[in-house]
């Protein structure tokens, strides 16, 4: 199958950024986690209100994900990049996978209890 078979829609970057900005906004395990995480760093007794605590800590641990997630994206796009020019790169990326794959089969099939 070659790339003109795929059907493909292409979100702009913009698009897509905000699309995982909703979907992180509205997951429940994001409320779960600032719940049961964040509150553990906050002192009833510091000058700040609990809720701005709250909102300053929440808006750190933000941008630390976001940073992350960002980091990533741009590191992905480099290796894609890397194995869409390099034909030897990419067959070697797929043996190794496959033999990965094959042994992790493998591991299941004759460790069944």
């Amino acid at each position: 199958m070659g790339s003109a078979d795929l059907n493909v829609d292409l979100k702009s970057p913009r698009k897509a950024f905000w699309e995982s900005v909703t979907v992180e906004v509205l997951h429940p395990k994001t409320a779960i986690f600032y719940l049961a995480f964040l509150p553990q760093f906050t002192d009833p007794n510091a000058v700040l209100a609990i809720w701005m605590q709250l909102l300053i800590i929440g808006t750190i641990v933000n941008v630390m994900f976001s940073s992350a997630d960002v980091l990533c994206v741009v590191l992905a796009h480099k290796v894609t990049a890397y194995f869409k020019g390099s034909g030897s790169a990419t067959r070697i990326a797929q043996q190794f996978c496959g033999s990965v794959l094959l042994a992790l089969g493998l591991n299941v099939a004759f460790n069944r209890q």
